[in-house]
């Protein structure tokens, strides 16, 4: 094979459909703390996975670190969202990710095509069960993955997102990032009670001190909450909420 320019490698990297090597090289992760990454700080390898027919493979171009794989790095077996044996079925972390079609199952052949590129929106369910991305699901701590119904034919819908042409590996893996920073830049937070809702009290067991307990907003037609619940909140105060509220509610639960 004749010598390749670098723009020639990556014109072929892009295009997805060189040999796949002999080995999948990856990251799993076998317990709490740095030193349960990989084995003996380096990754594991492993053979490349096989795509059945209604299966993708996919090449891991890109992967972010996200706040949450360090949670799990540092809570590993503890973490709420892992549960599994890790040391048995260690987890592979990684799902602010780009990948690349490099295999597709004789099925899905008229939907997908090798050197297609996506990025993956990582809450996936499948029949009210959660299979996340980077947890349940092989992540981008990986070279090569295969994507499963779960991924394709989930509870809302294909969680794969096909990415410009153009775009950079790097820049496509942060797509979730950058979406979770701007949304930060545009929650509107309700200042009111929520109209139908279940409104909470919760009182502090000190009090107030000198002041009275006060509600400042509610109840009316716009922020009428469907029931009330009220705890540690003082006879008196708990009077003025139900003279408040001025329509009897289907319930209430005082503690």
């Amino acid at each position: 094979m004749p010598n390749l320019s670098a723009s020639d490698k990556l014109l072929r990297y892009r295009r997805g459909d060189a040999p796949l090597p002999s080995h999948n090289r990856l990251w799993p992760l076998y317990g709490a703390g740095f030193d349960r990454l990989g084995r003996r700080g380096r990754p594991v390898e492993g053979s490349v996975p096989h795509c059945d027919p209604d299966e993708l493979l996919l090449r891991h171009d890109a992967s972010g670190l996200c706040f949450s794989d360090f949670r799990v790095i540092r809570a590993g077996q503890e973490h709420p969202r892992v549960y599994r044996d890790m040391e048995a079925d260690p987890v592979v972390l990684g799902h602010e990710v780009c990948m690349t079609v490099v295999g597709v199952g004789e099925h899905l052949c008229n939907g997908y095509k090798v050197e297609d590129r996506f990025i993956v929106q990582p809450g996936i369910y499948l029949e009210g069960v959660g299979f996340a991305y980077g947890y349940e699901i092989q992540g981008g701590l990986s070279q090569y993955s295969v994507i499963d119904r779960r991924v394709l034919h989930g509870d809302h819908g294909n969680c794969l997102v096909p990415i410009q042409p153009g775009a950079g590996y790097a820049e496509a893996a942060l797509t979730e990032s950058w979406v979770c920073v701007n949304a930060a830049h545009h929650l509107k937070y309700r200042t009111s009670l929520k109209r139908g809702g279940t409104a909470w009290i919760v009182a502090s067991p000190k009090g107030p001190g000198d002041r009275p307990y006060t509600q400042s907003a509610g109840f009316d037609e716009a922020s009428h909450p469907r029931a009330l619940l009220l705890t540690n909140v003082p006879n008196g105060f708990a009077a003025w909420l139900e003279r408040r509220a001025a329509v009897s509610l289907p319930w209430r639960q005082r503690e």
